[in-house]
């Protein structure tokens, strides 16, 4: 049962509702493309509840927004100007690709993932911004539409909880037909639903330990970023950076195909090993970190000991 796993492994309830804090960190007002009305800035200047400047009055110019004010000051007819406030939906991606069930230090990559998505959930909904989700896993998508209003929040943050609980619990043929079928990775869907899910102008969290990045992924992300605003959350255990100094452990990464020895042992003692092991992984992080800055998105890293509230949310 679920309800028996240790707190790190599985979600607790009232764990994701514990975060409605404030964060420390709150992303500054953005200017998105999205017409529906909200909180956050347009560059559409047009009668809005967030006064910019007072200029000369221009022949057209809407009389009602004559600043009389400046108007008897100056001597001179002005008019105020406006930004048109418009919303910005907030979209969570959140992978669980067999890679995320890992976790050596506090708790597992999913749970680390799940925590920060509920903390830019209720950021986004104190910001009045409406909020949806897709949930990745080897065996399908979930789909949460954009909704606003603290109810639609708290039915998120329960399909997300129940959603990564369940993956507990799925068969581990599951993820080995995706170790051997990259096809079947669902990462790469999750991407094409979000750009028929999310409205032009999107703030959209890709919240995944980025294991894989091949041609096609990269080509989804700059078409997504095209029209929407993205950040890329990279999910990390300390033993994917570094192995321990000494010791033998087994590791058994996936269900053994016929013929193949169930677990690999590693000594860590080997200092070949060790340097090997730690080159791979910079390899890698220069790799993901180059390949998203060519499409102009930001990288946040969040290991699975880590706080979440002291991390930025933009």
């Amino acid at each position: 049962m679920t309800s028996e796993l240790p707190s790190g492994i599985a979600l607790q309830p009232g764990e994701l509702l514990a975060l409605s804090g404030t964060p420390k960190r709150l992303p500054p007002p953005r200017r998105p493309r999205s017409r529906r009305p909200g909180p956050h800035l347009s560059k559409i200047r047009g009668r809005g509840m967030e006064f910019e400047e007072s200029r000369l009055y221009q022949l057209g110019d809407d009389v009602r927004s004559i600043d009389w004010r400046v108007t008897a000051r100056s001597g001179k007819l002005h008019t105020k100007l406006f930004h048109e406030e418009l919303e910005r939906p907030v979209l969570l991606l959140v992978d669980g690709s067999p890679s995320m069930r890992f976790g050596t230090r506090i708790r597992l990559k999913s749970v680390q993932a799940c925590r920060y998505a509920a903390l830019a959930a209720w950021s986004a909904l104190r910001r009045g911004d409406r909020i949806g989700a897709i949930f990745t896993s080897p065996a399908g998508l979930q789909e949460v539409r954009p909704g606003g209003r603290h109810p639609h929040l708290l039915s998120l943050l329960r399909r997300l909880s129940e959603w990564h609980n369940a993956l507990l619990h799925e068969g581990e043929a599951v993820g080995w037909v995706e170790e051997r079928y990259p096809a079947a990775y669902p990462l790469h869907e999750a991407l094409r639903t979000a750009r028929r899910l999310a409205p032009p102008g999107s703030l959209i969290y890709i919240i995944s330990d980025w294991i894989r990045l091949d041609t096609e992924l990269l080509q989804l992300l700059g078409a997504l970023k095209r029209h929407h605003d993205l950040r890329a959350v990279q999910v990390l255990d300390e033993l994917e950076e570094q192995l321990p100094d000494s010791g033998t452990y087994p590791v058994q990464g996936r269900d053994p195909g016929p013929g193949e020895a169930p677990l690999v042992w590693l000594d860590c003692g080997l200092p070949e090993l060790r340097a090997q092991h730690e080159l791979r992984f910079r390899e890698h992080q220069q790799h993901l970190q180059s390949s998203l800055r060519s499409h102009g998105v930001p990288l946040i890293s969040l290991r699975t000991q880590e706080d979440v509230h002291d991390l930025p949310l933009y």
